[in-house]
């Protein structure tokens, strides 16, 4: 069961190019120090995109590639609730670019 779950709106802009995700955070266990991280890519420009072409059969898709070719990746970390937006955000820059512009809003959260 998925525990002290949020959910996040994140936008990325890249000189012009843009994508919108839903970001979900979760503890499997209540006071479990590993979060899960869940990116679902919900709309985007389509050079934010790739093709499942350019990736050689049977390679391991990185967490750029999930993202960005079956618009989901999952991610999960040992880190404190307040760097949350940290992780977010760095995993945005490592799919979309380290200059991408990355806008972080919280939707809704279980403790709220």
């Amino acid at each position: 069961m998925k525990r002290n779950a949020r959910f996040y709106r994140v936008h990325v802009d890249d000189q012009g190019q843009r994508a919108s995700h839903i970001a979900i955070t979760y503890n499997l266990h209540p006071h479990d120090e590993v979060t899960f991280f869940e990116f679902y890519r919900l709309v985007y420009d389509s050079s934010m995109g790739a093709s499942l072409n350019s990736i050689p059969p049977g390679k391991e898709l990185s967490f750029r590639e999930e993202l960005r070719v079956m618009d989901y990746s999952v991610h999960a970390e040992s880190v404190l609730s307040d760097e949350y937006n940290d992780v977010i955000e760095r995993k945005m820059k490592e799919a979309y670019g380290k200059n991408t512009e990355v806008q972080i809003e919280i939707i809704i959260s279980e403790n709220e």
